[in-house]
């Protein structure tokens, strides 16, 4: 520390180099140690605050320099972190998928040990999270819609089948009352609708020629 003349401001003009080389030393203390770099730790090691330590233009350039290389320093460990995230983000990913687990934000946090809100500080992180979670939500949609689609059709087939077979007139509304669904709902699916249409356009015809 520094001597007791100069926290009372009675520097002589010398002190300017002396408090300029215990604030590097205080920096070096830090690092060596791998303290946290900041002006609160090297004013506690000098015993100086910092108003008082910035009134020498000398050590006011040390601070400013060591405080825009903490601040680098901080911003490549976010980075190698975020990396880090992301690559279990894809590991867990695929582990849910592999394992038929839900995929969402929550389940994939959880699997990687850590609180969802921790994980929004990584924007790389979540944006691959929430892309992810969205395309397999739209990927299940899909696979439900086609699955859906595949039962309606066996059913209009079926119901078509016992028409015929009843030998009933074959309409879209006869088909409709037997897989017990409307029309409206019926046409949604692109399969289903290429087996009505054509049934709606002969039933018309037939029934504009009576």
């Amino acid at each position: 520390m520094l001597s007791p003349s100069c926290k009372t401001g009675q520097f002589p003009e010398q002190m300017s180099e002396v408090a300029s080389t215990r604030v590097e030393q205080a920096i070096e203390f830090l690092k060596s140690h791998e303290l946290r770099v900041n002006q609160r730790n090297i004013c506690k090691i000098v015993g100086l605050n910092v108003v008082k330590l910035k009134s020498y233009p000398k050590v006011k350039a040390i601070l400013t320099k060591s405080t825009e290389e903490n601040q680098q320093r901080k911003v490549r460990r976010s980075s190698v972190r975020e990396e880090d995230l992301f690559a279990a983000a894809e590991i867990v990913a695929q582990q849910l998928l592999e394992e038929n687990q839900q995929l969402t934000q929550q389940t994939i946090s959880e699997k990687m040990g850590m609180p969802l809100t921790t994980l929004y500080y990584y924007p790389k992180v979540i944006s691959f999270i929430r892309q992810l979670v969205a395309e397999k939500r739209q990927q299940m949609i899909s696979t439900r819609f086609q699955k859906r689609e595949e039962d309606l059709v066996i059913k209009v087939m079926d119901a078509i089948q016992q028409l015929q077979q009843a030998k009933m007139p074959l309409s879209v509304s006869a088909i409709t009352r037997i897989v017990l669904l409307d029309a409206r709902s019926l046409m949604r699916y692109p399969r289903v609708k290429a087996i009505l249409e054509p049934i709606a356009r002969a039933f018309f015809r037939e029934d504009s020629t009576d």
